[in-house]
């Protein structure tokens, strides 16, 4: 066995694998799948959503996060390919594949905390618009997009240009792919069907009450995953580094290119990765309903032809 794994025929096989995964993810990304079946195609699609969610809270066009991507899994391909171990080689792919979400979630979800504050701010401009200046709804919602902060500049940008407002608003939360954006903009266009002044109503009763319960958990649980990163990190880091100093050791290159080292090097990673998942669940991130406004306005219309 040793043998085996230790042929260059193996090694070579293994990085053909591993280019011909990261072709695959990247296809998938890339939303480029031709005639898959419906369930793959599903989740291709759900992976699809994840990616876009992520890139979209990172503030990052989702091309610049996918180039992003695939260009730290060849890195680390590179690097196993310098390593000459079959399960570094490995390893790596997965930890390319793996470890960009993981380990900038926390940087994501910081973003997405500071954008959610600034639509609450928006939101009490708004109302300040229509019950103290006496703006006309449509006005005080089409003037966001004047001077937003920084953060929602892109995000609210519909709002200013000639677009109908109900599909500026639908653009507006497909842009933010933020849950808190899409019950908003939801809220919006549902107000038009029925009376605008409900909707001032339920910004200062419903609305913003309730983003602020969300905001102050939200913030609980940033600040303890930051805490909980910085000690993964460090965990990684000083493994990492210890693995990289022996490699460079002839005596210990030549025991983690057999067998029983690979089984070693295995064993030392499923003991980390299995500790990192047992932190993880110590601090969960909850998941709030997605919106999709594009269908709720189907929906409407379908609902408005039968009656």
């Amino acid at each position: 066995m040793s043998a085996v794994l230790a042929s260059p025929v193996t090694f070579y096989v293994s990085v053909i694998l591993a280019f011909g995964l990261l072709a695959l993810i990247a296809g998938t990304l890339l939303n480029v799948r031709a005639s898959l079946p419906p369930v793959l195609a599903g989740r291709g699609r759900s992976l699809l959503d994840r990616e876009r969610d992520l890139a979209a809270g990172l503030g990052w066009r989702f091309r610049a996060w996918v180039t992003t991507r695939i260009t730290l899994v060849a890195l680390v391909v590179w690097m196993g390919w310098w390593s000459q171990i079959v399960l570094v080689v490995l390893l790596a792919v997965a930890a390319g594949i793996l470890a960009p979400p993981w380990m900038v979630r926390s940087a994501a979800m910081g973003r997405q905390l500071k954008q959610d504050r600034a639509l609450r701010d928006v939101l009490a401009q708004l109302e300040h618009q229509v019950t103290r200046a006496h703006v006309p709804v449509v006005q005080a919602i089409r003037s966001l997009a004047t001077d937003p902060p920084d953060v929602l500049r892109e995000i609210l940008a519909p709002l200013g240009t000639s677009m109908d407002l109900r599909r500026a608003l639908i653009a507006v939360a497909s842009r933010s792919r933020s849950p808190q954006t899409e019950r908003i903009c939801l809220a919006m266009m549902e107000a038009f069907t029925r009376d605008p002044k409900t909707l001032i109503d339920s910004i200062g009763q419903v609305i913003v009450p309730g983003m602020e319960g969300d905001l102050r958990i939200d913030a609980t649980i940033e600040t303890l995953l930051k805490g909980q990163r910085i000690n993964h990190y460090l965990m990684m880091g000083v493994i990492g580094f210890l693995f990289l100093y022996l490699d460079t050791v002839a005596v210990f290159h030549t025991f983690y290119v057999t067998a029983v080292g690979q089984i070693a090097l295995a064993a030392a990673v499923i003991i980390m990765t299995g500790m990192i998942a047992l932190m993880e669940r110590i601090v969960r991130v909850p998941r709030r309903p997605r919106w999709d406004l594009r269908r709720a306005m189907e929906l409407e219309r379908e609902l408005s032809d039968v009656a």
